[in-house]
């Protein structure tokens, strides 16, 4: 049976498509947190086991694959994927899958960046208000791009947890997830939200504000 070791900030980010992954999968987990003050004592031991000094890091123990250590926050997620059946069905589902985790990140990153890397809270305000004007051309491209109650034709999957776990993004960039302009999306939400791992997941995990 596999272990698994998640080490991260203490924040949502980009860890928490794996917690809820690994919450989806019925895996527990070593869950490591450092706040933003605890990192930069932590960053040598962190950039030796990950070697390119980046987290999230996600430390698999298993008998059967070998075990190790996995880095890139994508990476992780299709890991989980494929190893828990939530990768979808066929090579062209696949494929339809990364594009459309590809469209979230792509909605996702530069508000995130805004976030974590502006040097101030002007700057800050700024490069929200840019992602306010191309967040909503990206939602509406995902509404078109859900091909059912998920967002793949074959059931719920790692798409609508990566979706799950950056659309609170959106909300920094003062877009509404209205579910007169997205009811698709709004109802891949509920229906994640309901599975009940991932409700559990949500209750119990410690509260951050990102």
């Amino acid at each position: 049976m596999p272990t698994y070791k998640l080490t991260y900030f203490n924040t949502m980010g980009r860890a928490e498509a794996i917690r809820l992954l690994l919450a989806l999968a019925g895996e527990k987990f070593e869950d490591v947190r450092y706040t933003f003050d605890e990192y930069p004592k932590a960053q040598p031991a962190v950039a030796a086991k990950s070697v390119t000094g980046q987290m999230p890091i996600l430390e698999v123990g298993d008998e059967k694959d070998g075990g190790g250590v996995i880095t890139q926050s994508v990476a992780i997620y299709r890991y989980l994927a494929r190893k828990y059946d939530l990768y979808g069905k066929g090579l062209w589902e696949q494929a339809q899958g990364d594009r459309i985790v590809d469209t979230i990140l792509d909605m996702a990153n530069p508000v995130i960046g805004a976030i974590f890397f502006s040097k101030d809270d002007a700057e800050k305000e700024e490069r929200l208000k840019k992602c306010n004007e191309t967040v909503p051309s990206k939602l509406a491209a995902l509404e078109k791009l859900v091909a059912g109650p998920f967002f793949l034709k074959s059931g719920l999957s790692w798409v609508d947890v990566v979706f799950l776990a950056f659309f609170q993004y959106v909300g920094f960039a003062k877009v509404e997830l209205s579910p007169s302009k997205y009811p698709k999306l709004k109802n891949v939400l509920d229906k994640v939200n309901a599975n009940p791992r991932i409700a559990a997941w949500i209750k119990s995990r410690p509260q951050t504000a990102l």
